[in-house]
């Protein structure tokens, strides 16, 4: 019966990470990164512990970067002929309405209306002539080369060599232990 020599511990490292290695190569499928997580909780924007008049008093500097609380009820102050005073809380609104009238228009369709008729009115604006254009004829499109792919050694070639580079690292102990 011949003898069998024993794995020594190199050999028998070797010899796993090949099969570790091959099993890796084998199996392994296209690779796709992961969905971006992120926990922040978004931040509403500050308020303001100031009564309603004393934001109002402050003027847009502070509307800017600060929400306020407004009182349930808080209308526009009317002067004798009907017309809306003009009044810190009008200037508020004209503020507000001046970030995004389309938003604003659409969730205050009331107040709107009242709003837009204190506007100044647009110039009218008159487009510029357009100066003679040169047409340069654009260069060709640059086609990209069709289909290019890295050349990758197949599994069974691997396998091949993993094999005799174990088989070779076998051989290279025992005749460390025979001599």
């Amino acid at each position: 019966m011949p003898r069998v020599f024993p794995m020594d511990r190199l050999n028998h490292r070797v010899f796993l990470s090949g099969v570790a290695l091959a099993l890796v190569l084998g199996v392994a499928g296209p690779a796709s990164a992961a969905r971006i997580r992120h926990n922040a909780v978004l931040k509403p924007p500050p308020t303001t512990n100031l009564s309603f008049s004393a934001f109002l008093a402050a003027g847009p500097s502070l509307w800017s970067h600060v929400n306020p609380r407004i009182p349930h009820g808080t209308r526009l102050a009317q002067n004798a002929d009907g017309t809306v005073a003009d009044t810190p809380f009008l200037e508020f609104l004209l503020f507000r309405r001046s970030l995004n009238p389309t938003r604003f228009d659409h969730y205050h369709p009331n107040v709107a209306p009242i709003l837009a008729s204190y506007l100044p009115p647009l110039p009218a604006v008159t487009p510029p002539t357009p100066a003679p254009q040169t047409v340069i004829p654009a260069p060709p499109p640059i086609t990209p080369p069709a289909n290019q792919t890295v050349p990758e050694p197949s599994t069974w070639f691997m396998g091949v060599v993993m094999a005799a580079g174990a088989t070779y690292a076998r051989t290279r102990a025992r005749r460390r232990a025979m001599a």
